[in-house]
């Protein structure tokens, strides 16, 4: 593999964007038949379906938390032998796109249609302001500190590190600005090394929202059963790429990076979503009971976890990349459809739930204190994870958590003025 400016010439290590958490699913699970259903076409005879609405789940915060702490161990260099940080990746675009369906099939059932404006406000509010404080610091600490060596190491692969030009780190800020650090890097844009390879996920995850919730929003209105067929075909279709990629030998950074080859598991998350808002987990339960299908999932995970490892077959990793794919969206419907299962308390314990629910400002903070405190051995790993702590939670409470609000009572007013909800932009579904 030709050497990247981007992340170092190993397999880039994985992170995740996590700006999706369904703690704004405050709706309740719920059977409810959609406000707006179309009923001139060939179903008007019959009622429409139910919709359950998906509520906050804690399992899922804590599946959150244990997917970061796996991507942390990868970063830090630590149980090597074990693929986990990028067997966490899968899991949290698994749970991505679960989240983010969810919350389209929400307000759709709800609503009757989807307001893409305040979708996308939503993302905005909850993603821009964490990580642009995040930058402005990184950027002050590298114009004070470019010079030192420290100020960009490779954690994992305790590499001695250089200094970082500061017009090097300005390319680097613009590229996560944009949401297009992973393109940068496939492409090699950046001029040097961009101590800053971790957000290459967060992008993904980004360009997949723009895309896909609009998508998701036109198919809907047509047909769910669409809905739900086209998202499973593109993900299939990401699958054969990563299939095509590695037997051609193509693989790069491209194959690691792209939002191409990303998708697969936010697509079954997706998808998933949607079976299991009408009812589809239901049918399912009689035939693959819920302990089985967890683990299954747990079972595709582990493959993931052993061997999904650089220097593979072409054979092995792209079918373990396949049961990585499968393995996390099938866990997170598991949990969602049975929080109360043993697995489910065991991830709602509440150091686990805490880690997920500040968990992306631990993205965004951990892997930069890795990098500056790696050289130190053992002790630079334990206090990156302190400060790491220290900062998720500094920036949930001055930061995130007051935007947030804000944005709440800013909602609260508008509705109070007018008396009704945003009216939504779409209307009509037949399933």
């Amino acid at each position: 593999m030709a050497p990247s400016t981007f992340v170092d010439q190993q397999r880039p290590s994985s992170g995740d964007g996590l700006g999706v958490d369904d703690s704004e699913l405050e709706l309740g699970d719920q059977d409810v038949r959609p406000s707006g259903a179309d009923l001139t076409g060939p179903q008007s005879k019959q009622h429409p379906p139910e919709v359950r609405l998906l509520r906050h789940t804690p399992s899922l915060d804590g599946l959150r938390g244990a997917a970061w702490f796996g991507v942390f161990l990868t970063h830090a260099g630590l149980l090597s032998f074990f693929s986990t940080g990028q067997t966490a990746m899968f899991v949290f675009f698994g749970l991505s796109g679960f989240l983010i369906t969810s919350l389209i099939t929400n307000e759709f059932a709800l609503r009757g249609g989807v307001s893409l404006r305040r979708f996308f406000a939503r993302r905005a509010y909850r993603l821009v302001p964490a990580l642009a404080v995040f930058l402005v610091i990184w950027l002050a600490v590298v114009a004070a500190f470019g010079s030192h060596p420290w100020i960009r190491t490779i954690p994992e692969h305790h590499s001695p590190g250089s200094a970082e030009p500061f017009n090097v780190a300005l390319e680097g800020v613009g590229g996560a600005i944009v949401y297009l650090t992973n393109w940068f890097g496939i492409y090699h844009v950046f001029t040097g090394y961009i101590p800053l390879g971790h957000l290459w996920s967060l992008a993904v995850e980004e360009q997949v929202y723009v895309i896909w919730a609009p998508l998701c929003l036109v198919l809907m209105m047509w047909r769910r059963r669409v809905a739900i067929g086209v998202a499973l075909a593109l993900a299939v279709g990401s699958l054969i790429e990563v299939f095509a990629l590695e037997f051609t030998h193509h693989t790069g950074d491209h194959l690691y990076m792209g939002t191409d080859t990303r998708s697969g598991a936010f697509l079954l998350g997706g998808a998933l979503a949607m079976i299991w808002a009408h009812g589809g987990l239901r049918a399912w339960r009689r035939r693959l009971p819920n302990t089985a299908m967890a683990a299954l999932a747990i079972a595709l995970l582990a493959a993931a976890l052993v061997w999904l490892q650089p220097g593979a077959t072409p054979w092995v990793y792209a079918l373990t990349w396949t049961a990585a794919t499968l393995g996390g969206p099938l866990l997170v419907a598991a949990l969602v459809e049975r929080g109360d299962s043993l697995l489910g308390r065991m991830l709602s314990g509440r150091v686990i739930t805490y880690l997920g629910r500040r968990s992306y400002a631990l993205y965004l903070w951990h892997y930069v204190w890795l990098t500056w405190l790696r050289s130190l051995g053992w002790m630079g790993v334990l206090l990156a994870l302190g400060l790491s702590l220290a900062s998720a939670e500094l920036s949930w409470r001055l930061v995130e958590s007051r935007v947030l609000a804000r944005k709440r009572r800013r909602e609260s007013l508008r509705t109070q003025s007018t008396g009704v909800s945003p009216h939504p932009v779409a209307f009509g579904a037949t399933g």
